[in-house]
């Protein structure tokens, strides 16, 4: 990941919930943007979680008060970057390289 802007959602199995906002400079493992002097500005509406699946509903801005470590969300193809694992992360310092499955989509968020 280079230059990419990542939201990081979960549920602990206390019941706890989780929504982190980071940043990547450049392919390597995010960073957190308050770390950085960013903000956090995805806010969750909606998660549950079944044996199966973790479901979440979040968004952001599309133009950020964050210019340092937020891309603006623009009109046309947008590309995600997904992932997921079969357990929550231990370890939020190497949380990409805790995901087993990961994959990209390119859908329109914003018409053109």
């Amino acid at each position: 990941m280079e230059d990419e802007d990542v939201c990081i959602v979960g549920i602990y199995p206390d019941g706890t919930v989780y929504i982190n906002d980071y940043h990547a400079h450049e392919p390597s493992i995010p960073h957190l943007d308050v770390e950085e002097g960013g903000t956090e500005d995805w806010l969750l509406v909606d998660v549950s979680e079944t044996e199966t699946a973790t479901t979440a509903t979040f968004y952001r801005k599309l133009v950020t008060a964050d210019p340092l470590n937020d891309q603006p969300i623009l009109p046309g193809v947008a590309r995600l970057v997904w992932s997921y694992g079969e357990a929550d992360p231990t370890d939020f310092d190497n949380i990409i390289l805790q995901r087993e499955t990961t994959g990209v989509v390119e859908v329109v968020l914003v018409e053109p």
